[in-house]
């Protein structure tokens, strides 16, 4: 039992590193593209999570992707980038 636990806490911990170094990428991406100080790049990318009601996780994704934020229509409905955008 301790040894699933143990494993399954493993888990959450690489997942977390992961998403730490992606979020940390796309923020590296913003500052470069948009002349922004660390903590705007991740403020930009922060609201952009709560208005499209995404993970930070999942901006920072697109970020890597495309070198930009995903833009925030009114109607909230986001559409993933093409292949050719990359």
């Amino acid at each position: 039992m301790q040894n699933a636990l143990n494993g399954r806490k493993v888990e959450q911990l690489q997942t977390a590193l992961q998403s730490s170094r992606q979020i940390g990428t796309a923020v590296g991406i913003l500052m470069a593209r948009h002349l922004l100080t660390a903590e705007e790049a991740l403020s930009r990318m922060s609201r952009v999570s709560q208005q499209l009601n995404r993970k930070l996780r999942d901006v920072a994704e697109w970020v890597q992707r495309t070198g930009t934020l995903p833009p925030v229509p009114e109607d909230g409905v986001v559409l993933e980038p093409s292949a050719e955008g990359v």
